[in-house]
């Protein structure tokens, strides 16, 4: 009787426990844990230095999908918690190709994958928000797999989940949180499932209304990206801000029709200053999707030529979506440093350990 009672009480706590597997806010151990999960299995060469996952066990590694995007899941041991972990950027061309089509697209809409496979997507309820096309392409190409993995734990009751990359796959890991907190917005998803999202070196993945967006969604328990000061990921993609970028009410349209208290021929210069600040803006704005829009559109058909993608979002004003925790260590004064220096994984790892030992 004493040995059911205590099963019992055991499976009490496991199902009232449930909820509070995932804490809110930035944890270093939390961000070290999983960006070894981003970069372990993924890329064994560049981080044989680091140690073995702790407290997961890798249970699923995907066939490459998309543009040569894979994802992995990890369990933790002892608690019901899992992690999903998305590859970064990889040596084949079409994952440089996917993070060059940084045409915008609206968040919410619908792509054409293949023949089969009409995805109804959304990464955000604001009309205005727009993200990452060739990005968008990868985090949809990855999400039915994603969800099936999903619902199979869900019902054996692990509903607590991290989302994790680095580089690219931190951008895709914000754009992959985003669409499963729609898909739970719209009743396509249960409630009662809980994201956390710990990008690592991500660059941006969309517009300030789709990072607005994303961070009251995932305001609950947090979403974050982390970023080594130095490293140049983090800044892209490139970014025109054009004055239509501004909110519907701004001071520039005072500029635009000219103030109503002002003379003529103050109107009239205030016109064509707006003009002369508009127009390159909106011209670099037209040329950026002219060149990372319909011609890398051209390229990812090669390799997706069944895709179909709706129109683009005219704008390219780009910001970071999850919350940004720095990481600066000395500065490195050495001159021809490789490309990818302060982006790779021993950087990455040698700041976490000395944000580990701040106290």
């Amino acid at each position: 009787m004493c040995k059911i009672s205590g099963i019992f009480i055991l499976i009490v706590l496991f199902t009232n426990n449930v909820k509070a597997q995932l804490k809110p806010g930035f944890d270093w151990q939390e961000y070290h844990d999983l960006f070894i999960l981003c970069m372990k299995n993924f890329y064994p060469g560049e981080s044989k230095d680091l140690p073995e996952p702790a407290d997961f066990k890798l249970t699923y590694s995907s066939a490459p999908m998309g543009l040569d995007n894979k994802w992995q899941l990890y369990i933790h041991h002892f608690k019901p918690l899992a992690a999903i972990s998305i590859m970064g950027t990889s040596a084949a061309p079409e994952s440089w190709i996917a993070n060059y089509y940084s045409a915008m697209i609206p968040a919410k809409g619908v792509i054409k994958l293949n023949k089969e496979k009409l995805t109804d997507y959304s990464f955000a309820s604001h009309p205005s928000a727009a993200v990452h096309a060739g990005w968008a392409v990868c985090a949809l190409s990855l999400a039915d797999d994603i969800l099936f993995k999903i619902d199979s734990l869900y019902k054996k009751g692990i509903k607590n989940f991290y989302v994790t990359g680095h580089s690219q796959g931190g951008a895709l890991s914000t754009l992959i949180t985003a669409y499963l907190m729609e898909l739970q917005i719209n009743n396509k998803l249960p409630k009662d499932i809980y994201f956390k999202n710990y990008a690592s070196a991500s660059p941006k993945p969309g517009n300030e209304y789709f990072a607005h967006d994303y961070k009251l969604k995932t305001s609950e328990y947090g979403a974050f990206n982390v970023v080594n000061v130095d490293d140049w990921v983090p800044q892209t993609f490139i970014t025109v801000q054009k004055l239509e970028d501004f909110n519907r009410i701004n001071i520039f349209k005072s500029f635009e029709e000219g103030s109503g208290n002002a003379s003529l021929l103050k109107r009239i210069f205030m016109n064509r200053l707006y003009k002369k600040v508009r127009n390159p803006l909106n011209k670099a704005q037209r040329r950026y999707e002219k060149y990372f829009g319909n011609y890398i559109f051209k390229q990812v058909k090669n390799y997706l030529p069944e895709l179909e993608m709706p129109d683009y979002f005219h704008s390219t004003y780009y910001i970071a979506a999850a919350h940004v925790i720095p990481m600066q260590g000395e500065p490195d004064t050495t001159e021809d440093l490789p490309l990818m220096h302060f982006h790779g994984p021993k950087a990455y790892y040698k700041l976490i350990l000395e944000n580990l030992r701040t106290p």
